[in-house]
């Protein structure tokens, strides 16, 4: 044991020597002192904080044959073959390098296999990390576990375990040791192992060790081997000073330092933001900080210098550079880039992280006055932007005529678009006019149809009512023309939905007469002096007769033709029976009833 790392020899042994986990410790030795010990526990927390020792003294309790108020006695056959890592009651098994389902079930072959002491113990360390069919081989096994067979598993990473092997567990966690706790234990261990360490060493151990036992310890092996924590490394302090200071070249020295020294950029990076998140913790919670009392004092004068805001911005700097540092040919230049912007910030403010945000090109575009033609006075107000243009052509060329000679078939207040003006003389986006209760032009009826109501149809109704168009509207009645008699017939069963589309956005009912173009086309002439077609009263006006054709006016001309000449143009053949009948002389038609 002479020649074992400290962690090792100051492995605690009883429940009484584990720091800072007093819940488990209490339930654990309650458990075993009333002989009602569970079939399986689930220990987890950070690392480094007892879970795998804690698992250690249970085994030795659960087996010990002189039990002492709960702790093992530490000197009977069972403890001292499990302290030698001998005794047939206790199988430890890495979850972390042995994770697939073969290993498992060899695992899993010998709980059926008797054991010396009373119960047999199985320490999975690190759980989590076995695979799919792993854990549902130990699931099976929790489920119906015999009855001297206590399973213990740890972890640090609870999340990942299967929730149904998190509910067949008694789950115990274990968090990290508080500062003053943690330095009482150095010292005690410094004390007892006679090593020359310094306080300001014990310091640097306390802050390395961060709430871990272990990793304290590991860091006080390292100081007590190079006579002193100045032989380490170079400290972090001096680059925290710097950026306190705002002095680039110390900072950029000092990192150096820790460079040449052979410490990693990546892993000085995340040092950095550990202490700045301590200088933030020293001035908002002083209780959250896990320092010694003298190193806490220390943080607070730098905080002071530094700011709140400064940390939090370099730590925001930092973090963004760490992230970086993945995929960088060379992390140093990341972690030097980030200190020279916060030791030296430039003009505009992008280095300081407690400076305010730069302002975009589009902001600083805005905010400035402009130039040209276009410029007006300082901190004007920028125009807004036009109007988007309406869909569909008549839509579009309704709006532009609206108030021209061409509309003079609606009223100013039909067709009028409300254009409103704000304080600071911007154009409002044109608004509809809607008269609720009013019957709705034609020019209004297309306006709007085009411009949303025809969109708000659904997919059936809007492909087919799409082709068509309004013609006139007439006692309350729009008419709309369609391509063809079928069309016609399909936008027949969709009407209804129309007219309620129509309805809601005018809001009063308008009843849809759909008509065929062809028949509208015979109707309606187009007006030369107007842009849209004339109205037509389908009930009252009186029809235009069609224009005459050529051969009609030829025939009126002609005064000289005899029409005791005339004679009636044969018969045209349309059906196709008749026409094969005419081809083949000989065909007999032998249809029924012929």
């Amino acid at each position: 044991m002479a020649g074992s790392s400290l962690y090792r020899r100051y492995r605690p042994r009883r429940f009484a020597e584990v720091l800072g986990q007093e819940h488990a410790v209490a339930a654990l030795s309650n458990a075993v002192r009333n002989g009602t010990p569970g079939h399986a526990y689930l220990f987890s927390g950070p690392r480094g904080t007892g879970k795998t020792s804690t698992a250690r003294i249970l085994a030795r309790a659960l087996n010990c044959t002189d039990l002492d108020g709960g702790e093992p006695c530490g000197e009977c056959e069972s403890c001292v073959a499990i302290e030698n890592g001998r005794s047939l009651d206790l199988h430890e098994h890495d979850a972390a390098s042995r994770r697939r389902i073969d290993e498992m079930r060899d695992l899993l072959a010998t709980i059926h296999l008797g054991s010396p002491g009373r119960f047999k113990v199985y320490i999975l360390d690190e759980v989590h990390q076995l695979t799919g069919d792993a854990s549902s081989a130990l699931l099976k096994a929790l489920e119906e576990p015999p009855e001297h067979v206590v399973w213990i598993l740890a972890t640090t990473d609870p999340q990942k375990v299967l929730p149904t092997i998190r509910s067949r567990t008694q789950h115990f966690e274990f968090s990290l040791l508080p500062a003053e706790l943690l330095e009482k234990h150095v010292r005690y261990i410094v004390d007892d192992a006679g090593l020359d360490v310094d306080d300001e060493s014990v310091a640097h151990v306390v802050r390395a060790g961060r709430g871990s036992a272990r990793d304290a310890l590991s860091a006080l092996d390292r100081v007590a081997a190079a006579g002193g924590v100045g032989l380490v490394a170079p400290r972090l302090d001096e680059v925290l000073d710097a950026i306190a200071a705002s002095d680039t070249a110390a900072a950029l020295t000092a990192l150096a330092g820790l460079f040449e020294a052979g410490r990693d950029p990546r892993t000085v990076t995340s040092d950095l933001v550990g202490s700045l998140r301590d200088h933030v913790l020293v001035t908002a919670a002083p209780a959250l900080v896990s320092l010694p009392e003298a190193e806490r004092a220390a943080v607070a004068e730098r905080a002071g210098t530094l700011g709140r805001q400064r940390a939090v911005g370099a730590i925001e700097l930092l973090g963004t550079a760490a992230v970086d540092m993945k995929d960088a040919p060379d992390p140093r230049v990341l972690l030097e880039v980030a200190v020279v912007r916060l030791t030296a910030p430039s003009p505009g403010g992008d280095a300081d992280p407690s400076a305010p945000p730069r302002a975009t090109k589009a902001s600083a575009a805005s905010g400035r006055s402009g130039s040209g033609a276009s410029s007006g006075a300082p901190g004007r107000r920028p125009p807004a932007p036009p109007p988007a243009r309406p869909r569909g052509g008549a839509a579009s060329a309704l709006r532009e005529g609206a108030a021209g000679p061409a509309s003079s078939g609606s009223s100013d207040a039909d067709r009028a678009v409300a254009v409103g003006s704000g304080p600071t003389g911007d154009t409002a986006p044109p608004v509809e006019s809607k008269q609720v209760g009013a019957v709705p032009t034609r020019d209004d009826l297309t306006l709007a149809w085009g411009d949303s109501i025809l969109d708000e149809l659904k997919p059936k109704a809007k492909s087919r009512f799409k082709a068509g168009r309004f013609v006139d509207v007439a006692d309350g009645r729009a008419r709309f023309a369609l391509p063809n008699a079928m069309h016609v017939r399909k936008c027949e069963e969709v009407r209804p939905e129309a007219e309620a589309a129509l309805a809601a956005h005018f809001g009063t009912p308008i009843p849809l007469e759909l008509v065929d173009e062809a028949q509208i086309a015979q109707i309606v002439a187009p007006s030369p002096a107007a842009d849209s077609p004339p109205r037509i009263d389908a009930d009252t006006a009186e029809q235009p007769p069609p224009p005459p054709s050529e051969s009609a006016t030829a025939v009126e001309d002609d005064e000289s033709v005899d029409l005791t000449e005339l004679r009636d143009a044969p018969d045209v053949v349309d059906a196709s029976v008749e026409r094969l009948a005419e081809a083949f002389g000989s065909v007999e038609d032998v249809t029924e009833g012929s």
